[in-house]
């Protein structure tokens, strides 16, 4: 380009029409439904992981240590 070129008007842009799109809302809500689901599988899955690593058991057995505290 020089110092001659000229520009045009720049373009429009063109709102897509996802209101009204059937497949779009289910699969990003599926996707969402999904990411939650796996974060919490494996936010559980660590604390059972953690839990048996510390106390050589998981923290349902009758016989963890320390024993459950009763109020």
């Amino acid at each position: 380009m020089n110092g001659t070129t000229v520009y045009g008007p720049a373009h429009e842009l063109i709102a897509r029409d996802t209101d009204n799109d059937p497949f779009h809302d289910p699969v990003v809500l599926g996707i969402g439904v999904a990411v939650i689901v796996i974060t919490l599988v494996i936010v559980a899955m660590a604390g059972i992981y953690y839990w048996g690593a510390l106390y050589g058991m998981p923290s349902w057995s009758n016989h963890s240590y320390p024993p459950p505290v009763i109020y």
